[in-house]
């Protein structure tokens, strides 16, 4: 479901786009979407060669390594937990919104 959200945002960013542009008609609508398409393939080709070269899980360690140093919590700790820089209180099932509320407010700040 969160990766067709992601996928549709591509879409609701380009209509933004679209709707505040000045001159509309000059918009180049196969451009777009040929780059769209070759950002997916490309994105994906990556995936794929950082999956089965072993350098994705290589480069997972390193982001915990460091999630853990700055901010004194393992990643998934920080990940599914409250705000890592508040105490840590047990939200249940419903808090999950609340949660990621909190994770984008310290990856903001």
């Amino acid at each position: 479901m969160y990766n067709l959200v992601s996928f549709a945002g591509i879409f609701v960013l380009m209509a933004f786009a679209w709707a505040f542009s000045t001159n509309r008609r000059v918009i180049n609508w196969r451009l777009i979407i040929w780059g769209c398409i070759l950002q997916i393939i490309f994105f994906a080709s990556l995936m794929a060669v950082l999956y089965y070269a072993g350098i994705m899980s290589w480069l997972v360690k390193i982001f915990a390594k460091i999630f853990t140093k700055l901010m004194r919590v393992s990643g998934a700790k920080g990940a599914f937990s409250g705000n890592p820089c508040l105490p840590h209180d047990s939200l249940g099932c419903r808090g999950i919104f609340q949660r990621r509320i909190n994770i984008i407010r310290t990856v903001i700040s």
